[in-house]
C-alpha cells in the first residue's frame, strides 16, 4: 500500500515576527475582506498530512485534514496566520462550512479502497460543540454519499475539550454510537492532572507539539511525553506525537513507545485528491 506522492505547493512559512511584507502589513479589516472574498472565489484548499504508524496494528492510515487559503499569487497561507482573525470577526462558521462540504465533496468521490483502508481526521471547534445540528446535516451527507463513518476521526483541541467537559463528552459518546473516533489534538497543553480523560471517551491521544520538539533535550518534556504515552496504553487509547521534525525525534518517540509519528520529517502536507491517495 502506498502513501500519498502528490507534488508538493509552495506554501508561505513564516513566524509571527519575520512576515514578508504584503502580509505583516495587512491589517484586520484588509484580511476580514481576504478571508471573505476566499470563501466567494474558492481561494481556500484542503491538504492531508499523514501521521505515520510506528506501534500500532491499526490497518487504516491516518490523514489530518488541513486548510490552507490561496492567495492571489497562488501562495498558500498556513492557517496560523489568518484563522485568528476570521475567529475574532465571527467568519468561522463559514470558514468551517467550506471545509466541511469540501471535505464531503473529496469523500464522495473516494473509492470504496481508499475509505476502508484510510481514516481522515478533520478538526471540530466549539462552534461544532455548540451547533450540534450543524454535525447532523454533515452525518445524513455521509450516509446519502455511502461513506462509512469509520472513514471520518473528529480532532477537538484539548482546551476547548476543558472548557466545555460535559457537552464534549455527550457529543463523543453519541457520535463515537455512530461509528466515529475521536482524537484529543494538543494533549498535554494545558497541564492538568489528566483526570479528564476518565469522562472523554476519546480513540486518540495528539501530543502536543512542544513536548516532542524537545524531547531530546529536556528530561522534563521527555517525561511528559512518556506519561501522556503510558496513559494512553493503560487506557487503551492511541498516541500521536505531533512535530515530529527530525530522525533524532523520531527516534526518541519510537523509544517511548508512541503509535504514531506526524511531522514534516515523514510527511509534508500534500494538497488533498483522494481520487489519487491508494
Amino acid at each position: 500500500m502506498t502513501s500519498l506522492t502528490l507534488e508538493p505547493q509552495k506554501i508561505i512559512q513564516f513566524s509571527t515576527t519575520h512576515r514578508p511584507k504584503q502580509v505583516s502589513c495587512l491589517s484586520d479589516w484588509q484580511w476580514v475582506k481576504r478571508i471573505k472574498q476566499a470563501l466567494v472565489k474558492n481561494q481556500f484548499c484542503l491538504y492531508l498530512q499523514q501521521a505515520s504508524a510506528l506501534q500500532t496494528l491499526d490497518f487504516r492510515q491516518y490523514y489530518e485534514v488541513l486548510l490552507r487559503l490561496r492567495d492571489d499569487e497562488g501562495n498558500l497561507i498556513p492557517p496560523a496566520i489568518f484563522l485568528p482573525i476570521a475567529e475574532r470577526y465571527q467568519l468561522m462558521p463559514q470558514v468551517e462550512k467550506w471545509v466541511f462540504q469540501a471535505f464531503l465533496e473529496q469523500l464522495s468521490q473516494a473509492n470504496s479502497r481508499v475509505l476502508e483502508n484510510c481514516r481522515f481526521a478533520i478538526n471540530l471547534s466549539e462552534f461544532h460543540l455548540i451547533n450540534y445540528q450543524f454535525i447532523e446535516h454533515f452525518h445524513q451527507y455521509l450516509m446519502d454519499f455511502g461513506v462509512a463513518t469509520e472513514a471520518v476521526c473528529f480532532e477537538i483541541q484539548e482546551n476547548t475539550a476543558l472548557s466545555n467537559l460535559k457537552l464534549a463528552s455527550d457529543f463523543i459518546t453519541e457520535l463515537q454510537g455512530l461509528g466515529y473516533c475521536f482524537a484529543l489534538d494538543n494533549c498535554g497543553s494545558r497541564m492538568s492532572s489528566f483526570t479528564y480523560l476518565k469522562h472523554l471517551p476519546v480513540d486518540y491521544l495528539k501530543i502536543d507539539t512542544g513536548f516532542v520538539k524537545n524531547i531530546k533535550k529536556d528530561l522534563t518534556d521527555r517525561a511528559i511525553v512518556e506519561m501522556i504515552n503510558y496513559i494512553g496504553q493503560i487506557m487503551g487509547l492511541q498516541t500521536i506525537a505531533k512535530g515530529v521534525e527530525s530522525k533524532e525525534i523520531l527516534t526518541e518517540i519510537t523509544t517511548v513507545g508512541v503509535d504514531y509519528a506526524q511531522g514534516y520529517y515523514l510527511a509534508q502536507p500534500q494538497p488533498m485528491n483522494l481520487s489519487q491517495l491508494l
